[in-house]
């Protein structure tokens, strides 16, 4: 006598399968608006957006670098660091990146890696970004070593962490606003000014750019090379007023940087109990469906010597995850994960074991034909 009847097992998998394609999917936005508006001269990050220059060439190599940032936080963040600015190589992946934890301005500086993002050297500045505070953040990389100023006062000071020698080995090519690269890291707040200079500013003139950063007559202390002042506009694009490229784009459509297939999950992320929450879900979620598929396909007995009773339950799990995690690439709400498909594939694994295990018992009960 089977298990359950075979149309009963067909509306149960299709129930599974139409779940999964929620669960996997929700909430199905493949064009989703980009969360961005400029107005009271900021650009306002107010959910999940983006701005990012065209790449271009023409970052400088052999000189100190300084960057400053004119923000407004909107809330904290307790669980995740969302990226405020990240500087992008030939690929997309980010060379270093500005984020915010709690009160902290972090600044990373990432491995050169195509597999895992590793973090190479990370700094950061406790009180630099307090919700509805405007903040002037400067940052001085000279000499192999980083000055984080806020409002015009030094904060930070290490050795290690180095911009010029990060982008001779990756050199920058883009710039992204409010997000990560790949558009699964926003942050909520107002930009209200960025420029970056081909000098190290004095700790004098950081002070002096604090004092007058309301007046017209603020100097540009020579060598700037990107100066986005957000003035309230109707228009998708951002100049560079320092006439070197570097415009910013605003789309109507959030379009990150870059997408990822199958992308290896970030040593930050391995390091979380969050990751381990995922991956016990991503096998559970699988296992009934495992064990559904078999029962299906290896009927009841299962068929001697028949190996598709083992390898087609699983072969349907994957490719099932495998079109879940195909279509999260145009998701930005969700990222594609090679751990996801492979878990999912173990977790069906786990299900056809299950069956087999059933089937074992049930045929060594007294009284039991086989």
């Amino acid at each position: 006598m089977p298990i359950l009847p075979r149309n009963l097992l067909l509306l149960l998998i299709i129930s599974m399968i139409l779940g999964m394609l929620f669960i996997g999917l929700y909430p199905f936005n493949y064009f989703p608006k980009n969360r961005v508006s400029m107005k009271e001269n900021g650009l306002h990050f107010f959910g999940r957006g983006v701005a990012s220059s065209t790449e271009v060439d023409g970052w400088p190599l052999e000189s100190p670098i300084t960057l400053e940032l004119g923000l407004e936080p909107a809330r904290t963040y307790k669980r995740d660091i969302p990226h405020i600015l990240s500087f992008c190589d030939d690929t997309g992946r980010e060379v270093l990146y500005l984020g915010q934890w709690k009160n902290f301005l972090i600044v990373r500086i990432m491995e050169d890696s195509r597999w895992i993002q590793k973090i190479k050297r990370e700094i950061g500045a406790r009180d630099a970004l307090n919700p509805g505070n405007p903040a002037l953040i400067t940052l001085v990389f000279n000499n192999g070593s980083t000055t984080i100023y806020v409002n015009g006062r030094s904060v930070t000071v290490s050795s290690g962490l180095d911009l010029t020698e990060a982008a001779s080995s990756r050199p920058i090519r883009s710039i992204v606003l409010g997000n990560s690269s790949i558009g699964d890291s926003h942050w909520q707040g107002k930009v209200v000014s960025f420029s970056a200079f081909q000098t190290a500013l004095s700790p004098d003139a950081v002070l002096n750019r604090y004092e007058q950063r309301d007046s017209k007559q603020t100097s540009d202390n020579g060598k700037k090379f990107i100066k986005y002042e957000m003035e309230d506009t109707e228009s998708k694009i951002i100049r560079n007023k320092a006439g070197n490229g570097w415009d910013l784009l605003t789309p109507e459509i959030l379009t990150p940087l870059r997408k990822e297939f199958l992308s290896m999950p970030s040593e930050e992320f391995l390091q979380k109990v969050g990751f381990y929450q995922d991956a016990f879900i991503n096998v559970a979620g699988f296992i009934p469906l495992g064990l559904v598929l078999a029962i299906f396909f290896a009927g009841d007995p299962p068929k001697k010597n028949a190996w598709k009773d083992l390898f087609l339950p699983v072969l349907f799990g994957g490719l099932l995850s495998l079109f879940i995690e195909t279509n999260q690439v145009f998701l930005v709400s969700r990222s594609s994960s090679i751990t996801d498909l492979v878990l999912n594939i173990l977790g069906s694994g786990i299900g056809v074991g299950v069956y087999f295990r059933l089937i074992s018992n049930f045929k060594s009960e007294p009284g039991v034909e086989t």
